[in-house]
């Protein structure tokens, strides 16, 4: 339905414009529409002296040979854009190369690596510094599992014996390793106390510390407790508690203890008035009871008759 009234409206839409644009034709056509922006006013005193200046219209209606023959010297030549890609003996890595050399170690890490004998001194292919980068990474691995110990003895043979111990020294492996190690995880385990961890949560959460909480030793127990619980189900007040001065803070203890005390009477009271329906409510059952039972009906005594088997 609503994709029926879309279409519709469209079509509305489009014939009111077009109507509307038909109008706007017929007023210009008959000058009742301006149709070119309005002159400034500044500009009619040169208006009228362009228009009534015989000199001006004939420089306009002049035809000038000399420039017509520059015109005809402007000499065009248009060639094709260079290519983008240069030719090279190189060859690039292509899918049908990938394809043929997925097999050859040289091109694993897909491009040529050449051999050992045609890298300078000081340099290393990928592969070589991954392999450096490895061993050094297990030759600082400080276990005092027999499997650490024995990793950290095949890492310095590797690192003696490889080819790329010629190119480069020690010390160039720690700085490589130093600035480009694998990602490593240095965590120490801490043992702290329950309660710290406690009062780090509460931190967390925003919960006020207890022993900050000045509360004067005048309020009772009662108002105590009653107040540091406010002060947990709103850290904010905390702030606001501890802002306050001396005579403020007596005040408002004051203040709290004759709250409670009405809270007390008043539960008291209601109290003593929901004990009140309860014996009238039993004084009204008992009534009751007694009214539907006659008076001179007698008890029915029970048999004491043993029963027979």
């Amino acid at each position: 339905m609503k994709r029926l009234w879309n279409a519709f409206g469209k079509e509305t839409k489009s014939a009111f414009f077009q109507k509307k644009a038909v109008k706007q034709v017929e007023k210009m056509e008959k000058a009742e529409a301006i149709s070119a922006a309005p002159h400034y006013p500044t500009e009619k005193e040169h208006r009228e002296r362009t228009r009534n200046d015989p000199e001006l219209k004939k420089a306009v209606g002049m035809k000038y040979e000399g420039l017509v023959d520059n015109v005809n010297k402007i000499k065009i030549t248009s060639t094709e854009p260079p290519e983008r890609w240069t030719k090279t003996n190189k060859d690039l890595p292509t899918r049908e190369t990938e394809f043929a050399h997925r097999n050859d170690p040289a091109w694993e890490f897909g491009f040529y690596e050449p051999p050992h004998e045609k890298i300078p001194k000081g340099k290393l292919t990928f592969r070589e510094a991954l392999e450096v980068l490895r061993a050094r990474q297990e030759l600082a691995d400080d276990g005092s599992t027999p499997a650490s110990a024995k990793r950290r003895e095949q890492a310095k043979e590797f690192l003696e014996t490889c080819p790329a111990h010629e190119r480069i020294s020690m010390g160039e492996v720690d700085k490589m390793f130093e600035y480009f190690r694998p990602f490593e995880r240095k965590d120490k385990q801490r043992v702290v106390q329950k309660q710290h961890l406690v009062q780090l949560q509460e931190r967390i959460q925003g919960w006020p510390n207890k022993e900050d909480i000045k509360i004067p030793e005048s309020a009772t127990a009662y108002v105590k407790d009653g107040i540091q619980k406010a002060m947990q189900q709103d850290p904010r007040s905390v702030d606001q508690y501890q802002r306050l001065t001396d005579k403020e803070r007596e005040e408002f203890l004051q203040a709290v203890a004759e709250l409670r005390s009405e809270q007390k009477e008043r539960l008291e009271k209601r109290l003593g008035d929901v004990v009140q329906m309860e014996q009238e409510f039993v004084d009204a059952v008992k009534a009751q009871r007694q009214k539907t039972t006659p008076e001179d009906a007698e008890p029915t005594e029970k048999s004491t008759e043993p029963k027979k088997p």
